[in-house]
C-alpha cells in the first residue's frame, strides 16, 4: 500500500495505491464461496481505506492491483467440464519418463 496526501486549490486528496494477495492455489479457490482469498481481500482493501483515514479528507481514490477474481467454485458449477484434476506431484513425477 502507498498512499499519497495532495493538496489542490485548498482541497486535500488522497491516493491510495493498493496491491491485494491473489489465489495462491486455484484449487482451494474452487473448494468454497466466497474463497477464503475472496474473504482476505476484502478485510485487507477495509483495513487499508480505514488506515488511509480516507473518511477524514475531501476525496480519496484507492486504486492498484485489486486480484478481483471471479468466484471460480461457481463457476466450475455452471459450467462443468468432462475434466480430470490431477495433482501436481503425480504430473511432475511422469514428466521425462517414457510411457
Amino acid at each position: 500500500c502507498l498512499r499519497t496526501r495532495w493538496r489542490v486549490d485548498g482541497e486535500v486528496i488522497d491516493l491510495v495505491n493498493v496491491h491485494l494477495l491473489h489465489d495462491s492455489c486455484n484449487l482451494e479457490s474452487a473448494s468454497a464461496t466466497p474463497s477464503r482469498y475472496a474473504v482476505e481481500r476484502g478485510a485487507m482493501l477495509r483495513r487499508v481505506t480505514e488506515e488511509a483515514g480516507l473518511t477524514d479528507s475531501g476525496f480519496g481514490l484507492v486504486f492498484g492491483d485489486f486480484n478481483f477474481r471471479l468466484d471460480l467454485k461457481d463457476v466450475a458449477e455452471a459450467h462443468p467440464m468432462d475434466v480430470q484434476v490431477t495433482s501436481s506431484s503425480s504430473v511432475n513425477a511422469s514428466v521425462g519418463t517414457d510411457h
